[in-house]
């Protein structure tokens, strides 16, 4: 990626911040003690860290930790922090980088449309007794690979280019709640839908 695209999701990514950051100000609760900051001190801003993380999901790399620390950009990110300080950083960053994808730039489908699912396992099959971090929220789910525990993450691609597409992220079933979720997916979405039989029977 030219450094030039960078620069523009950098500026982009940036000027969301800053709106953002106005928009909780304004809102918060008066009182006399100086409100928390909502992203901790850090040698890289909240905009670099989510100008990184999408980076790496247009790179086409597999292994964030490999991308983080060989490949990523010194030269347009100039002060680095380590790779677990980074890792600590995302989850102050989740919650901007969903609204930004899901909210300020999330794109209108249109022309051909695919939709799809993919398993998230918690935890190995003999494990699921034993499994107490997702005890409450996972859920057992059958794939084309098989038996698994964990959620189903379902999300809508088409051809528009230079916009994030809906997802959902669900507990795994076998096909309750698959029809509506599909449907709730592509609410927005016009043109061709391709996907298995289960997904496009919402639409018929």
């Amino acid at each position: 990626m030219s450094e030039d695209s960078i620069t523009e999701i950098f500026c982009d990514v940036d000027d969301f911040c800053k709106a953002l950051e106005n928009y909780c100000k304004n809102r918060c609760l008066p009182g006399g003690k100086k409100a928390p900051k909502w992203f901790p001190a850090s040698r890289l801003s909240l905009s670099e860290v989510m100008t990184i993380i999408l980076l790496f999901h247009l790179s086409g790399y597999r292994c964030f930790k490999w991308y983080y620390q060989r490949v990523h950009m010194r030269d347009c990110f100039p002060c680095p922090v380590s790779y677990n300080r980074f890792v600590e950083l995302t989850g102050c960053a989740l919650l901007p980088l969903l609204l930004y994808t899901q909210g300020f730039r999330r794109g209108t489908c249109t022309g051909i449309g695919f939709i799809d699912s993919t398993p998230l396992k918690v935890c190995h099959n003999r494990r699921i007794y034993s499994h107490k971090v997702f005890k409450m929220w996972a859920a057992r789910g059958k794939s084309s690979t098989g038996w698994f525990y964990g959620f189903k993450l379902r999300t809508w691609l088409s051809t528009t280019a230079g916009k994030s597409a809906p997802f959902a992220l669900r507990r795994a079933t076998l096909t309750t709640g698959t029809l509506t979720l599909s449907a709730g997916c592509a609410a927005d979405c016009t043109g061709s839908s391709s996907g298995t039989g289960v997904y496009l029977a919402g639409f018929v």
